[in-house]
């Protein structure tokens, strides 16, 4: 666990006010949670989710410890193409409307960075800010 990211997710917490809130369903139960803006640059997908996992292990055979031992921004640009490539239509789609609109559905993360639940909208934040656009936040 990274604990800079981690501590500045948590003063990011600490010290902003939440933008909105979010209701999921969570250990049994409907619970609302705040949301905060986080700095893409503090976010990283996770290498282990089933359908990027299975991408990773493609790539790079079983050994995990090949994956385990990549920068994070490298192992985040090889999923952000492992994603891109694998709908390239709706992944254009989801951009196009997140260029439009911004983003209606928040992301989730860990208290340390790791996306859960928005990977594509963190994809496509991504390269949007790559494209000169200004998105500074999930």
């Amino acid at each position: 666990m990274n604990s800079t990211i981690q501590s500045k997710i948590l003063a990011i917490k600490s010290n902003s006010k939440p933008v909105s809130s979010y209701s999921l369903f969570y250990k049994e139960k409907k619970r609302v949670f705040n949301v905060f803006e986080v700095d893409p640059n503090l976010l990283r997908f996770n290498h282990l989710n089933g359908r990027i996992g299975t991408e990773m292990l493609e790539h790079w055979g079983d050994d995990i410890d090949k994956i385990e031992n990549h920068e994070v921004e490298e192992l985040n640009n090889l999923i952000e193409n492992f994603i891109w490539q694998k709908t390239i239509t709706a992944n254009n789609a989801t951009k196009k409307d997140i260029q439009d609109k911004g983003q209606l559905i928040p992301g989730i993360i860990t208290r340390d960075g790791i996306i859960v639940d928005g990977n594509r909208r963190f994809m496509c934040v991504r390269r949007l800010n790559r494209e000169g656009k200004n998105y500074p936040f999930l």
